[in-house]
């Protein structure tokens, strides 16, 4: 199973311990999840898509993350997101801010 995120947004304004963040989660190329954390140190929130077939894709992700070597023997998904996310975030090309004239790069 291939999983990757689209349309990320890092929110480092509202991290506090964990980074906050909002993404859609895809399986092998179909939209699945709509993923956040609320960057207050919880779990990530879940909010997975129907697509005629109950909750199947849902358990069939959650069984393919248990089978994968991690860190830590818990919460397999999130440590899988996460590292997606933070990998993802750091790749991106900055977008400048405009300050008056002038372009800031806010991330180097």
């Amino acid at each position: 199973m291939k999983l990757s995120l689209r349309k990320l947004k890092v929110h480092l304004d509202m991290s506090e311990e964990t980074t906050a963040f909002s993404a859609e989660l895809y399986a092998d190329g179909v939209k699945v999840a709509f993923v956040r954390n609320n960057g207050t140190g919880g779990c990530h929130e879940y909010h997975w898509y129907d697509h005629g077939v109950g909750r199947e894709m849902e358990i069939a992700v959650h069984e393919w993350a248990r089978k994968q070597p991690l860190e830590f023997d818990f919460e397999h998904l999130d440590q899988i997101v996460s590292h997606m996310m933070a990998k993802k975030y750091h790749t991106q090309k900055p977008k400048p801010a405009i300050c008056g004239r002038r372009r800031i790069n806010l991330r180097k």
